[in-house]
């Protein structure tokens, strides 16, 4: 019939395997970062620049300054100083672990995601509050240096 959707509900060869490849590869990744995370310390490390550069260039910290430093201060049990070093550092630690556990959970199960419409709906709605928090946040931190 003209319009419809041939591959829905029809899963093409290789396609289980193709993201079981991805949930490994993800896992390995996430899971490396994890284990270096765990053996540089933020407050000793010369493997972390002390600007990025954009800070470099303009003199005014980007959205993402001191968030390496935040998730290796987590990664060391220090949650207050990861909070000085970034507002957002706990919730991409959290979302790195869950990350990690389901990429894990979809390399074990041969492909398989935690997936549904409803999920789905949720996952953008949060993704764009976080989006938009973070962008607040980060002008109010401006706005603090300009002064």
């Amino acid at each position: 019939m003209p319009g419809t959707d041939l591959k829905q509900g029809i899963e093409l060869p290789g396609e289980k395997a193709s993201r079981k490849r991805q949930a490994r590869r993800l896992f390995l990744f996430l899971a490396l970062v994890l284990g270096i995370s765990f053996a540089v310390d933020a407050r000793t490390s010369t493997l972390i620049p002390r600007t990025c550069i954009w800070q470099h260039f303009t003199g005014l910290p980007c959205p993402f300054c001191g968030l390496t430093r935040s998730l290796l201060e987590i990664s060391h049990g220090r949650l207050t100083s990861a909070l000085d070093y970034h507002l957002f550092g706990p919730l991409v630690y959290a979302a790195g672990i869950t990350a990690l556990v389901l990429s894990f959970y979809s390399w074990v199960s041969g492909g398989k995601t935690l997936t549904g419409p409803g999920l789905s709906r949720v996952s953008k709605w949060a993704a764009a509050l976080v989006g938009l928090l973070w962008l607040v946040w980060w002008v109010w931190r401006l706005a603090g240096r300009c002064r």
